[in-house]
């Protein structure tokens, strides 16, 4: 078996070309680029989400972590992390600088994506 990081960007290009019908490498590139940068936000996602809940009540049945969410809870081990930070990568300020930095990447995604558009496009 080959290790998944040694294959994984190959993968993810010959996917993004294949699936998306891209009809050039510059645009299987950038969809495949925007797969792996968002698959890399995706663990500072779970971290918050694992120190505050999903705040939207997310249900998930194939997680523990995520049964019975709600804003209330939420708000609660929110509180919590403000009046007692439980270490490095875990405070009110971890959290907030990890969203924000998942949002700036969407955003710089998004763009990418749209710039592949022909001129006039509203997908």
């Amino acid at each position: 078996m080959r290790p998944l990081k040694d294959q994984q960007v190959h993968f993810t290009y010959a996917f993004c070309a294949e699936f998306y019908g891209a009809w050039d490498v510059k645009t299987a590139q950038t969809i495949a680029k925007a797969y792996l940068k968002l698959d890399a936000a995706k663990s500072d996602i779970e971290s918050n989400n694992y120190l505050i809940r999903d705040i939207i009540g997310e249900y998930d049945i194939q997680d523990s972590a995520y049964i019975d969410n709600t804003l209330d809870a939420s708000l609660v081990l929110i509180r919590q992390l403000m009046d007692k930070p439980k270490g490095p990568g875990k405070t009110i300020a971890d959290v907030r600088a990890r969203a924000e930095h998942t949002q700036a990447l969407a955003s710089d995604v998004k763009n990418s994506l749209a710039a592949l558009a022909p001129p006039g496009w509203r997908g």
